[in-house]
């Protein structure tokens, strides 16, 4: 009798020009997702790739001797074989950093994007945004009248005089209507993702379509519930349609708000003004700085030629000065975007539209975490390559091609990207809640 019931509603549905309407829709908006996503992670990983390439080429260049100020290294965040199915950060946040003598911290990341890091990405159209956005409106389309629309017309009456129950119709058109949309879902995630160059991980891949199978499912069990309650089909669509936009605009914008006031980050024409002082009072005390710096570090007292360059050494204790100026400021961006990530995460109990966004995209490895864990070792390698370069300097010690190419290297270490997924696992409890409620309502549907 399942089959039966799924077999007929396959074929009412392939007469129902709305059905049809849905389907074309979800297939185009799949298509331009993964056309659209492959352009833009291509053109970020040539771009990536090309410049890392110039770096190499003129360290590749150096002649002996080679000057610490020659010594360059890139930094760069590799890009996941999954962005594909999920664009996440790779748009607003820097994934690449030359790192040489000169570098500083206010200047590593200077098209880092502050505000708003967990809202859901503006213009970012890929597998993940049809999913959150698109999918859902869709599956309302098809399955906010799969029963109710049977009773205002009277049909239902004639369909329960057959053996099957309401519980079984209902069951069996919503997984029939559920597949129409999360079967060509994880069709197209699949493709795109064999479609890149390097092999996907299927771990993560696994990962990508359980946190879209849970959304989807979610929705679903919604839909179903509506679907008992004694209204008109009209009206549970209007009433979806409101939950949908609630859910994935509403909230979102008013987290975004409430952060924002919360915890807003530091004045950035304050920072600026604030380093622009700290870099005139560098200038004018580097001499008395290297003579204290000197005195401290015995060891590095010049060897050979100690004639430094002033230049080298007044940028070698502006940059230090400047930096340490920095450090509080920097700190306190930090810290209110923490605040703020952590309001993001407690909306993400409020709407699975959040608690999507940020699975599907850490799973695509282009979420916020791996971003921030990129810039912290950036950071990190910044610091112990300038205390080499540093040392070189004052040090009057020339360097070799042997000692620039010795010089460290910047590698990910993704063991230290973390992830957290506490709210999918509430949003699957209250998809299981929202099932069992379902089955239990659709035993008592009447014809009228």
């Amino acid at each position: 009798m399942f089959a039966t019931i799924i077999r007929q509603d396959l074929r009412l549905l392939s007469r129902d020009g709305l059905a049809l309407a849905v389907l074309a829709a979800l297939l185009a908006a799949l298509v331009f997702a993964v056309m659209s996503a492959r352009e833009i992670a291509g053109a970020h990983a040539a771009g990536l790739a090309q410049e890392e390439a110039r770096i190499w080429q003129r360290q590749a260049e150096l002649e002996e001797p080679v000057g610490p100020t020659q010594i360059r290294r890139p930094a760069t965040l590799e890009p996941s074989p999954l962005s594909v199915l999920s664009l996440g950060r790779t748009r607003l946040d820097p994934a690449q950093a030359e790192v040489s003598f000169f570098s500083r911290l206010d200047l590593m990341f200077r098209d880092y994007q502050i505000a708003s890091p967990f809202a859901l990405r503006a213009g970012a159209f890929d597998l993940s945004f049809v999913v959150i956005v698109i999918a859902p409106l869709l599956m309302i389309a098809l399955g906010a009248g799969m029963v109710l629309s049977d009773r205002d017309s009277a049909r239902l009456r004639m369909m329960m005089a057959s053996p099957a129950s309401p519980a079984t119709i209902l069951l069996a058109r919503s997984l029939l209507r559920a597949s129409i949309v999360v079967v060509p879902v994880f069709a197209a995630a699949i493709i795109a993702a064999h479609l890149s160059d390097r092999a996907p991980p299927l771990a993560d891949l696994a990962l990508w379509t359980g946190g879209a199978l849970i959304y989807l499912a979610l929705w679903q069990g919604l839909i179903a519930f509506a679907n008992t309650l004694r209204v008109r089909a009209d009206a549970a669509s209007v009433g979806l349609i409101a939950v949908w936009a609630i859910w994935i605009f509403l909230i979102p914008a008013v987290t975004s708000a409430t952060a924002a006031a919360l915890h807003p980050p530091p004045s950035r024409a304050g920072l600026v003004a604030d380093l622009r002082a700290a870099e005139a009072r560098g200038r004018e005390s580097a001499p008395e700085d290297l003579i204290r710096f000197m005195h401290d570090h015995p060891e590095l007292q010049a060897q050979g030629d100690a004639d430094i360059a002033d230049w080298m050494r007044s940028n070698a204790m502006i940059r230090m000065r400047v930096e340490a100026a920095l450090r509080d400021p920097a700190q306190e961006f930090e810290t209110a975007l923490q605040s703020q990530d952590a309001i993001a995460r407690l909306a993400e109990f409020a709407t699975p539209a959040l608690a999507a966004n940020r699975a599907l995209a850490d799973a695509a490895g282009t979420g916020e975490a791996r971003h921030r864990a990129f810039r912290r070792q950036a950071q990190a390698f910044k610091a112990d390559l300038q205390g080499m370069l540093t040392d070189a300097a004052l040090s009057a010690r020339s360097l070799t091609r042997a000692d620039a190419d010795a010089a460290a290297r910047f590698a990910m270490d993704e063991s230290a990207v973390p992830r957290n997924a506490s709210s999918m696992w509430f949003w699957l409890a209250i998809a299981a809640l929202l099932f069992a409620w379902t089955a239990r309502r659709a035993s008592r549907i009447t014809p009228i």
